[in-house]
């Protein structure tokens, strides 16, 4: 059915909205020559965010599930799971252990972004800098 991750109706959709927001980020930047799409662009326009989370969505149902011993971690921007050894008696590896105890607050933030595919640049409070990169 449609709710089979491997279901071909599935792989369909995600290249259709793979598409679509190519050409939503390449209009963006007719529209405004030398600006990039930034995920202000993206929330400012409810379809565009629409779209991007939907295919964020399928993108994850598509990855399945982590093998076994492997960490648990699905990483957005590669559209796969972590592909490190989870650690002795956890679900992740050292790297996202975080995730497990509870304590991700900060890798929360820099995965949101990741999963955004937006990358920042943090430097002092009176000159913070976003550099975005364009959907995917």
């Amino acid at each position: 059915g449609d709710d089979d991750p491997s279901s071909s109706a599935v792989v369909a959709r995600a290249r259709v909205l793979r598409e679509t927001l190519r050409r939503r980020d390449d209009d963006y930047e007719v529209d405004r020559p030398g600006a990039r799409a930034s995920l202000d662009a993206i929330v400012a326009d409810p379809a565009w965010l629409a779209e991007y989370e939907e295919l964020k969505r399928l993108e994850r149902a598509l990855a399945g599930e982590p093998g076994e011993g492997r960490c648990a971690r699905y990483v957005p921007r590669k559209r796969r799971f972590c592909a490190a050894k989870a650690r002795d008696g956890g679900t992740m590896c050292s790297r996202h252990r975080a995730f497990e105890e509870g304590d991700a607050d900060e890798t929360l933030c820099r995965d949101a972004n990741e999963m955004l595919n937006v990358a920042t640049t943090t430097t002092t409070a009176d000159d913070a800098t976003t550099t975005a990169r364009s959907a995917p």
